[in-house]
């Protein structure tokens, strides 16, 4: 465990880039000049040299709000997972870092206060303890083969509703292993998947409707397009559906729109291989998942290839490598247009082997402030609310459109004496815009309730 505070310094790394297995060569890249954007301001940033060790490149991204609200990414590094507080979007600062082994590919995510990470040249599972993390403390807990089985995967998936986390790509299972984190630093394989390979994948459960009280996996599984797997009963985890769209070369990477109507995806080869002249977001209804309809696709105009892409609102935010972030407004399917962008690698705009550019896009802070990792130049926070208005809902704590049970435990740590002034991560729950946190504000916060 350590602290670790920002200096800024100007990189110049060397490119060597890759897709799942197949390697290519880049080029220096000297980080100057301003960067192209419509519609977003640069907020702060913290460059590849700011991270510990000599870090060749960074990958992919994450966020977590502690339950004092204070806002922290998460970003992959060639050696490791840097750790840096943005609550002052123009100040982030580096509050840990944790090692591990070298590696482009990284991916995490968190459950409750615990931070799973694993790569593609991995020796586990790393379990990462976040309970500390506003004090600027990060602890590696352990690396875990959940039973000597598991050392290698491509990405990983989480559901907190469900409580499980679900590795991909990996040594033991190229399709779906579900752990079960119940106990969250002892995770245990629950059940596989094994019907083709899955590079990455979105698990959602569903609270009411036709598919009430069902775990549902959206998978993304290369050249086999798109799966949708029942992972409910994780003994028997069977498939619904698979689409092999027109032109399938990479299924890589997608996500759901808020209502779960539609599926977003992306081929992270159709570009490089003239399959499409220009990036290119397909659209799927699924509101029957056992019977999925491609109705349309959608594109920035460019070149560049697509790479990870996420939904928030009417708003798809897609990290586009050479083309840095585009931001669709996605509220009519059929309609879809870009909005708003940030070019996080102004040198061209083409599809390239060397995958340079932003790999990765996360926009739901509750604070709306919105983070992108790039491969050469590192974590750049943004401001989108020009484009998606993105004031924070009143009550609405966690950023994800409603006020529920979730927001109700975090007003509780906030609530106060009358007077006793809201402070920054609290103010979301100032209702009644007094100053403080207390009973008149809980009133309020009933009345905007979702459950």
């Amino acid at each position: 465990m350590r602290r670790l505070n920002g200096i800024r310094r100007l990189p110049l790394v060397m490119s060597v880039a890759c897709f799942g297995w197949w390697f290519a060569p880049g080029r220096a890249v000297a980080d100057g000049g301003e960067f192209p954007s419509s519609g977003v301001t640069l907020l702060g940033r913290v460059a590849l040299s700011e991270f510990p060790g000599m870090q060749a490149r960074g990958n992919d991204i994450w966020g977590y709000v502690s339950p004092s609200g204070r806002e922290y990414a998460i970003m992959g590094v060639s050696d490791g997972t840097g750790f840096i507080e943005v609550t002052d979007p123009t100040r982030p600062t580096m509050v840990g870092y944790v090692a591990g082994p070298h590696s482009i590919w990284r991916d995490m995510k968190v459950h409750q206060e615990v931070c799973y990470t694993v790569s593609q040249e991995g020796d586990g599972l790393q379990i990462i303890d976040l309970s500390e993390i506003d004090s600027g403390v990060v602890t590696h807990v352990s690396t875990s083969n959940l039973n000597g089985l598991f050392f290698v995967a491509h990405n990983i998936a989480l559901n907190a509703e469900s409580g499980y986390a679900y590795p991909v790509l990996s040594d033991i299972n190229p399709g779906i292993t579900a752990v079960d984190l119940a106990d969250p630093f002892n995770p245990v394989i629950a059940g596989m998947w094994t019907e083709v390979g899955v590079h990455d994948v979105q698990v959602v459960s569903y609270p009411d409707g036709l598919y009430a009280g069902r775990e549902i996996a959206f998978a993304f599984c290369q050249g086999d397009g798109v799966y949708i797997v029942d992972v409910t009963d994780k003994s028997n985890m069977f498939t619904l559906s698979s689409v092999q769209y027109p032109g399938v070369s990479y299924s890589h990477q997608g996500w759901l729109s808020t209502d779960r109507r539609y599926l977003f995806a992306g081929d992270e080869l159709d570009e490089l291989f003239a399959v499409t002249p220009t990036t290119k977001t397909l659209v799927f209804d699924v509101l029957d998942i056992e019977q999925p309809v491609q109705l349309a696709s959608f594109s920035s105009g460019l070149p560049a290839t697509d790479h990870n892409m996420m939904v928030r609102g009417d708003f798809l935010f897609e990290a586009n490598y050479t083309s840095g972030m585009r931001i669709f407004d996605v509220s009519d399917v059929g309609q879809a247009a870009e909005v708003g962008f940030f070019d996080t690698f102004p040198e061209h705009n083409e599809a390239s082997w060397g995958f340079e550019g932003a790999w990765g896009v996360y926009p739901d802070l509750p604070s709306g402030v919105v983070i992108v990792a790039d491969r050469e130049r590192g974590l750049f926070v943004l401001d989108t609310s020009e484009i998606t208005g993105s004031e924070p809902i009143a009550g609405d704590w966690d950023g994800d459109g409603d006020v529920d049970l979730f927001d109700y435990t975090a007003f509780l740590g906030c609530v106060g004496e009358p007077g006793a002034p809201a402070g920054v991560e609290c103010a979301v729950f100032d209702l009644d815009a007094d100053g403080d946190v207390d009973r008149e504000d809980f009133g309020i916060l009933q009345i905007g309730f979702t459950g």
